[in-house]
């Protein structure tokens, strides 16, 4: 199957929250082209083992994504998430920072996540 037809078919299993099944897609995709899409089916991965419960295998790939784009709103919004959810608020805090030097701080998203990053600071 080319990378393209893996990708949708990933993305159509993602959709109907079919993760475990995805993973194989996403791994044989990531085989093929592992730079792929400036690292996206790292986040895509991170975010199926994220809703299997999977926190170590998800922070893994999350920073994989991270290391093809260490500023990107989506990667860093899906790791601090994660932090946070997991008991690691300072890291989390650290990648919630990071993400609002990327949206701005006065932005509508900045204004959504300054609560949180207040609670975490806490």
């Amino acid at each position: 199957m080319n990378i393209v037809a893996l990708d949708e078919k990933a993305m159509g299993l993602m959709r109907e929250c079919r993760w475990k099944e995805a993973i194989p897609v996403l791994k044989s995709l990531l085989d093929q082209n592992p730079d792929y899409e400036h690292g996206s089916p790292w986040y895509d991965l991170a975010c199926c083992h994220d809703e299997l419960g999977e926190v170590e295998e998800a922070m893994r790939c999350y920073r994989r994504a991270l290391a093809y784009d260490q500023m990107n709103a989506v990667f860093l919004g899906g790791l601090a998430s994660l932090l946070y959810r997991h008991g690691a608020p300072q890291e989390a805090l650290e990648a919630f920072s990071r993400y609002l030097k990327v949206v701005g701080e006065t932005s509508e998203l900045g204004e959504k996540v300054r609560p949180a990053m207040v609670i975490v600071a806490a």
